[in-house]
């Protein structure tokens, strides 16, 4: 059942893997693919790009590689673009004078806005270090973890736990299959056992 679009945001090139059905009470389209049937209750973007790159088994391989790459492609530019905007991350040793020179406590204390690469960089060490340690992902809600991390950085403002657990780690899980694919491809008389 083709729905008639009302104006909003251009549709994203996924949708081509997509049916796209009734309109649930938030006025968003629900999404099955049409590869394996998977459906979410709401097509939104990331997660749609997020199955077809990690979880569609039956999605033809350039589709899976597609989104792989567009995935760890749209981080690392994220990321890079940001990070050399920040000018506390300059890499280029200067030489400083006694009275510009700051003490780690006065630099730790001070409060400045984030840049978003810096942020995407702190939720994908949050994203990992959830995964790797198994704490569960409702701890960010704890008032206590809260607190603790906002006498690290008062700046820092900790994604919910629904970002960490879907965007963030279909982020994460994108960049992870697209590096073991492409050492995969460089590799020479591999044998599956």
């Amino acid at each position: 059942m083709e729905s008639v679009r009302k104006g909003g945001r251009p549709q994203g090139k996924h949708w081509e893997y997509y049916e796209r059905s009734e309109n649930t009470q938030d006025g968003h389209a629900r999404a099955t693919c049409k590869f394996c049937g998977f459906s979410l209750y709401r097509g939104e973007c990331a997660k749609m790009e997020g199955h077809l790159a990690n979880h569609c088994k039956k999605a033809p391989g350039y589709v899976i590689r597609e989104y792989l790459q567009k995935l760890s492609n749209s981080e690392k530019s994220e990321e890079t673009s940001n990070f050399s905007s920040n000018s506390s991350f300059n890499t280029k040793k200067r030489k400083l004078t006694d009275k510009t020179q700051t003490s780690l406590k006065q630099s730790f204390n001070q409060i400045e806005e984030l840049t978003s690469g810096y942020i995407t960089r702190i939720n994908r060490a949050l994203v990992k270090f959830f995964v790797c340690c198994g704490i569960s992902f409702q701890i960010v809600e704890n008032p206590f973890f809260i607190d603790f991390i906002k006498e690290l950085n008062l700046s820092y403002t900790l994604p919910s736990r629904e970002i960490l657990s879907e965007r963030l780690i279909e982020e994460e899980l994108s960049k992870v299959n697209y590096k073991v694919t492409k050492e995969l491809q460089n590799e020479n008389n591999l044998t599956l056992g």
